[in-house]
């Protein structure tokens, strides 16, 4: 059964243009604070991912503080901010591609 979403190839696409790579089976963002699995990006939807980075984002705001420098905390927030462009872009094609009824 295949469970590939049809986003799948275009978040890649958007992620790979913002500097995301892919080592092994994972996608890593460009500072390397965050990645995620090619199996997640298969099976869920960007609507699930976006919903997820949004709630880990507010975590990275609030745990500024908590990292060793000041530029470590700036590259965490700038990779998951990122992301949720990369899954907001993909969300917001989507909906658009949805013709509206009259």
């Amino acid at each position: 059964m295949d469970h590939h979403f049809p986003a799948t190839a275009e978040l890649i696409a958007v992620l790979t243009a913002q500097g995301w790579f892919r080592q092994g089976e994972r996608w890593v963002a460009p500072n390397g604070t965050l990645w995620l699995t090619h199996y997640t990006l298969e099976v869920t939807d960007p609507e699930t991912l976006l919903a997820e980075v949004g709630r880990r984002l507010t975590r990275r705001r609030r745990q500024h503080r908590s990292f060793q420098s000041s530029y470590d905390a700036d590259c965490s927030l700038e990779d998951a901010q990122g992301l949720a462009e990369a899954l907001s872009a993909v969300v917001a094609r989507r909906w658009n591609a949805i013709p509206i009824a009259s």
